[in-house]
């Protein structure tokens, strides 16, 4: 802030004296616009310099701008009543009440050090008021824009992270399931190998009790295959 201050002043076209005018962005720096529009015209020794609100100035800025070579300092900002910052306005007259203190110790003669509050001339108020709609509606657009990219980025990066989650458990699934069968292959195997006709008398009785229930009905040949070991069983 302070090198675009020195910038402002470090040119003078005119023979008057420079005056340095601090205005806020919503009211002040406004107000200054619309007189553009209102096809009127500030003096050209008048250097406007937009800040976000007037209540950010520090009391050493307006010290600067006299050193630069400003021979007067206006803050422009919004009514106490109508501060988009509540009490931007407030805290920016606290210090120009500083300032006016402080300026004799640096050998600055005060003649005059006051707040302006300016309002929109009548012709071009609503044409202002119309353009802050439009720069809130577009503000808000972008924010909205913004806030939908980082959505839609947040929830592709969970999307891609719930894959690779559901991938690997896939993944550690089948493991555990391949080596599950190996192992009860390897254990059949066995019990196969140690005793053939016992694994298959296991595994019939278990044919049976898979197939049939207390309601089943099943009609065979009396050498049917499937009941040797039932044609075995002895009466006794």
């Amino acid at each position: 802030m302070l090198a675009q201050i020195k910038a402002l002043m470090s040119v003078n076209g005119t023979s008057k004296p420079l005056v340095l005018a601090l205005c806020c962005s919503e009211c002040g720096g406004t107000a200054v616009d619309s007189s553009g529009m209102g096809m009127m015209q500030y003096p050209a020794n008048v250097r406007v310099m937009k800040v976000p609100c007037t209540g950010i100035l520090q009391v050493y800025q307006f010290l600067e701008a006299f050193k630069a070579g400003a021979e007067g300092v206006m803050v422009v900002g919004c009514k106490s009543d109508g501060c988009h910052y509540e009490v931007g306005s407030q805290k920016a007259e606290k210090k120009v009440e500083l300032a006016r203190a402080l300026l004799k110790e640096y050998g600055i003669e005060l003649v005059d050090i006051r707040i302006k509050r300016i309002n929109y001339d009548a012709q071009v108020r609503q044409k202002v008021f119309d353009r802050m709609i439009s720069e809130r509606k577009r503000a808000a657009e972008l924010l909205r824009a913004e806030g939908e990219g980082e959505r839609a980025q947040t929830n592709g990066k969970r999307e891609k992270e719930l894959q690779r989650i559901r991938s690997e458990a896939y993944r550690q699934a089948q493991i555990i399931r391949g080596k599950a069968d190996a192992e009860a292959i390897k254990i059949y195997a066995e019990a196969y190998s140690k005793d053939p006709e016992f694994y298959s008398f296991l595994n019939t009785l278990g044919s049976y009790h898979a197939t049939f229930d207390d309601k089943s009905t099943l009609v065979l040949t009396t050498d049917s295959e499937y009941f040797k070991y039932i044609k075995d069983i002895s009466p006794e």
